[in-house]
């Protein structure tokens, strides 16, 4: 099994290691053996012990810094690049930016697979952010918004309606060209 960092899954065995024949593992992941005939018992017991809520399972977005997009620059891209190689154990870092304006967005690519969302800060500086799950995120408007609003902002007409967003930097180079692009990895509907 694996488990999340909010339960020690070697812990939860040990404490019904009697209805195992043997468990071996650590926090986030264990495994065991047990007859098939214990198995209910087992998964009762583990259960009876569980003590998540509902907010533990939800997967966790770790925001490295706070920072509105009008601070970064191609420059800090670019320091952020120098810390590579990406990877498990040292992921590329992650900001986030609260009460962004939903000015537009369009669906792109040959695949509509490219998502540009136009977003207006407090200050009134507009910003492109992009996505490579455009389905996801107008599930997620329909599901917040109402129909006339998130029509609104398929077609660009003001609608008022906010996001906050946690997002990458990234360095897009084409055709002799160099610009900082916006990743978005994730977004919820603003408070603001």
């Amino acid at each position: 099994g694996r488990s999340t960092e909010n339960y020690n899954m070697f812990e939860g065995i040990d404490k019904h290691r009697d209805l195992t024949l043997g468990f071996g593992g650590h926090p986030m992941a264990a495994g065991m053996t047990i007859k098939r005939e214990d198995l209910g018992k087992f998964r009762e017991a583990l259960n009876g012990d569980c003590t998540l809520s509902y907010e533990d399972l939800l997967p966790s977005i770790f925001i490295d810094a706070e920072m509105p997009l009008s601070y970064a620059s191609l420059n800090l891209a670019r320091q952020v690049e120098s810390l590579g190689p990406f990877g498990k154990g040292n992921e590329r870092p992650v900001f986030n930016e609260d009460g962004l304006e939903v000015l537009g967005y369009r669906i792109l690519g040959k695949n509509n697979n490219l998502l540009k969302i136009k977003l207006k800060d407090k200050a009134g500086r507009i910003f492109t952010v992009k996505s490579f799950r455009p389905q996801i995120f107008e599930d997620d408007i329909n599901r917040w918004f109402t129909a006339q609003e998130c029509d609104k902002m398929k077609r660009g007409v003001y609608s008022g309606c906010k996001l906050d967003i946690v997002y990458q930097l990234d360095i897009n180079e084409y055709d002799n060209n160099i610009e900082l692009d916006f990743l978005l990895k994730d977004y919820r509907r603003s408070n603001i």
